[in-house]
Parts: C-alpha cells; structure tokens; sequence
C-alpha cells in the first residue's frame, strides 16, 4: 500500500508541474509542436510513399491542417490532464484508513 501511495504522490506531483506551466504553454507544445507537427511529418511521409507526390508539398499541405487540429487535440489533452489530477487529488488526500 505505502509503495501505492508513493507512487500516486509522484504522479501527482508531476501532474501539479505540468499544469502549473499554464494552460497556453501546454496547448501550444503538446498540441501543436509535438502532436500537429509529428503527424505531419507523419503524414507527409505515407502520401509521399503510397502516391506520386512531392514529399515537401505533401508536408506543406500537412502543416497548415495537423497544427491546426494541433489546438484541439491540446486542450483536449489538457481537459483530460485536470481531470486526472483532481481525481488523483481527491484519492490521496482522503484519509486512509488500517
């Protein structure tokens, strides 16, 4: 159980740290930079590989739409953090009883 605790601590505390970065900041660089521009790339890749188009087209057509979309998926991303960490929040901080 104590092993549980710690462990449930920890994620919270990591939790707490990624929210405290703000809400902006975790939209634009989960969902934006790392998301968006990742399935671009992504993206890009298998039209390039599976039609005859040119990569660079391919990837400048993608990063005007995965970015984009980017926005969605952060604060969608940034929802479900919240939640996890009240959740957590409320599991820790009730009393344990032995």
């Amino acid at each position: 159980m104590d092993g549980e605790l710690g462990m449930s601590a920890q994620e919270l505390a990591a939790l707490d740290k990624a929210i405290a970065k703000g809400k902006r900041f975790f939209i634009l660089v989960v969902g934006v930079l790392f998301w968006g521009c990742m399935t671009s790339v992504v993206v890009a890749t298998i039209h390039y590989l599976t039609s005859d188009t040119s990569f660079w087209g391919e990837l400048a057509r993608a990063l005007y739409l995965y970015p984009a979309a980017g926005l969605l998926f952060g604060w969608f991303a940034w929802v479900q953090l919240q939640r996890k960490r009240d959740r957590l929040r409320a599991e820790y901080y009730q009393p344990h009883n032995e």
